[in-house]
């Protein structure tokens, strides 16, 4: 990794530490300012190690990630944005999905199977608060579940340190929206703004970095 990904990496994890202090102790000023700020560093990271091989695959994840920029301003501004933030974060998985597509395949295969015992599962669990909120949610999963197994279809081909981390970033991701889901639809998690956006920033780290 260069000097400049390097500081470019320091910078996420202070302003993701300043994102999720902000948000533990209520302080909404400073969360509009660092947590957008975050994405764009890591954003600008993904441009500083993809810049000189701006391949398919690297343009995919840039525009993944300008999308979830969209949605962490969405998602962070007053009202219930919840709906524009979901809608970004699709667009954002779907060009994931077409970035690790270049590499992978649609084949059967039990990391499939896997992840759609998951989403039922989860589904089925949420399923009795999510009320209106059903369909958009379960087309969400269907699409972020979608990223996570042409994620792993690219390391299953590859089998690089790059394609490595892009299918820790996908799970992380999984991770990330399943935590989301349960604290605002079925119940509130313990310190849940840590728990969501430590694994919301390291999947986006991850996937930033798998364009090197």
């Amino acid at each position: 990794m260069s000097p400049y990904a390097e500081i470019l990496t320091g910078l996420v994890v202070v302003t993701a530490a300043l994102t999720i202090l902000a948000e533990e102790t209520n302080r909404r000023n400073l969360v509009f300012v660092f947590k957008p700020l975050t994405t764009v560093f890591i954003l600008l990271l993904a441009v500083a190690l993809g810049w000189n091989h701006a391949n398919t695959y690297v343009v995919g994840i840039w525009f993944g990630l300008v999308f979830s920029l969209a949605g962490d301003i969405f998602l962070m501004l007053p009202g219930d944005q919840f709906i524009q933030g979901l809608v970004s974060f699709l667009i954002a998985h779907l060009f994931y999905i077409f970035a690790f597509s270049r590499s992978g395949s649609f084949h059967v295969s039990l990391v499939l199977v896997v992840l759609l015992l998951y989403g039922i599962l989860i589904f089925l669990f949420l399923s009795p608060r999510l009320g209106k909120m059903k369909i958009p949610v379960a087309v969400y999963m269907v699409v972020i579940l979608t990223m996570a197994w042409q994620a792993w279809a690219r390391f299953d081909v590859l089998k690089t340190p790059a394609a490595t981390e892009a299918f820790a970033g996908a799970l992380f991701f999984v991770a990330t929206d399943s935590l989301l889901a349960i604290n605002r639809f079925r119940q509130k998690l313990p310190v849940a703004r840590l728990w969501i956006l430590g694994t919301y920033f390291v999947a986006q780290w991850l996937i930033a970095v798998s364009v090197h």
